[in-house]
């Protein structure tokens, strides 16, 4: 009996009413857990140190779109753009990495490498400088204040930088020290 009733009221519903309803509006993705971009930035960063620049610049970008002030990603991204030959634009997003965490070393050493190699090099030292007063046993930062003193004609300043970078490679744990663009 229930069976044959529910048949009649699907028989007799009008579904021309259903025409004159709002089409169903689809809900947004909910926005990704702390842990799924986590996750997403780490394999950035892998495809970033495995030489992968243009992979880890699409997933930093991706990370961006969900958290536009992910400094963390600014900073890599603009660090892999300068390194894939767009400094100027490399320079542009690692500073809108720094006006959101100005307490990163790592962000102003790789600015200032990106700086070297436009020979802006005044402007290099000051980051390099800023890097340097944030994290004192940074070789990376003594190594481009060195190339940076250098260009400006100053070698004996450079001298003494490279000769710090040098002693922080050489005595840090285990022996490994830095070198390059910090990751």
């Amino acid at each position: 009996m229930v069976a044959e009733e529910a048949r009649r009221d699907v028989d007799e519903f009008d579904f021309s009413r259903l025409d004159a309803l709002p089409e169903p509006q689809s809900k947004p993705a909910p926005p990704p857990s702390a842990s799924d971009l986590l996750a997403i930035f780490r394999t950035g960063l892998d495809r970033h140190r495995n030489g992968d620049l243009a992979g880890a610049q699409a997933i930093y970008t991706q990370v961006l779109k969900r958290d536009p002030k992910n400094y963390d990603a600014l900073h890599l991204l603009g660090l892999a753009t300068h390194q894939a030959g767009r400094s100027k634009e490399g320079i542009a997003l690692i500073s809108e990495g720094i006006a959101l965490n100005p307490r990163s070393e790592a962000m102003f050493s790789n600015r200032g490498a990106a700086l070297l190699t436009l020979g802006r090099h005044a402007e290099a030292l000051a980051d390099f400088d800023q890097a340097i007063a944030l994290k004192p046993d940074l070789p990376q930062a003594y190594q481009g204040r060195g190339a940076a003193l250098q260009a400006l004609h100053r070698p004996d300043e450079a001298k003494a930088s490279f000769d710090r970078a040098l002693a922080l490679k050489l005595f840090t744990p285990h022996g490994q020290g830095g070198g390059g663009d910090t990751l």
